[in-house]
């Protein structure tokens, strides 16, 4: 297993920033694998489930949704895309990269937006989880931050391409 570099080869510092979330969301996978493997198997040796199971997969899912979002983002992690991207002259993957980040900046903050006035309502209506009864507004904070930080990769990854990097 290869161990994690703080810095790129081109040695960009700003790779250790996503990195922290990247252990974050793993410890969030790790959390949910225990969870369900001790709901499992206390339901066949004592047939009683871990209450809340459901749930807590569903939140720490969106933990690691919302921290691999970006990490996937900054390091253009987009097969599919690539492969029709290598295809095109220099100038229309100019064009077409610098729409695709406007695209990118325009819809995670319309997205924050959004998340931003649902977070409000969350908080002051103190909506909670169904079973477990935990505060939901932490979680729509976590999603917020993926977002927000799809905007700011967006403007470094367009500022970047206007500098000819």
């Amino acid at each position: 297993m290869m161990g994690l570099k703080f810095k790129s080869s081109s040695g960009d510092p700003l790779r250790f920033v996503f990195y922290l979330p990247f252990i974050f969301s793993t410890v969030a996978l790790l959390i949910m694998m225990v969870t369900i493997v001790l709901n499992v198997l206390l339901r066949m040796i004592i047939g009683q489930p871990i209450l809340g199971t459901v749930e807590i997969a569903k939140l720490t899912g969106l933990i690691v949704i919302s921290f691999c979002i970006p990490y996937v983002q900054f390091n253009k992690g987009n097969v599919f895309v690539d492969f029709i991207y290598t295809r095109l002259k220099k100038k229309a993957k100019t064009i077409l990269s610098i729409l695709s980040y406007l695209f990118i900046i325009l819809l995670s903050a319309l997205t924050l937006y959004a998340l931003y006035l649902d977070f409000i309502v969350s908080y002051n209506s103190g909506e909670e989880s169904e079973i477990l009864n935990w505060p939901l507004f932490p979680f729509k904070v976590i999603w917020a931050s993926s977002w927000l930080s799809l905007v700011a990769i967006g403007v470094l990854q367009l500022l970047r391409k206007e500098k000819g990097r």
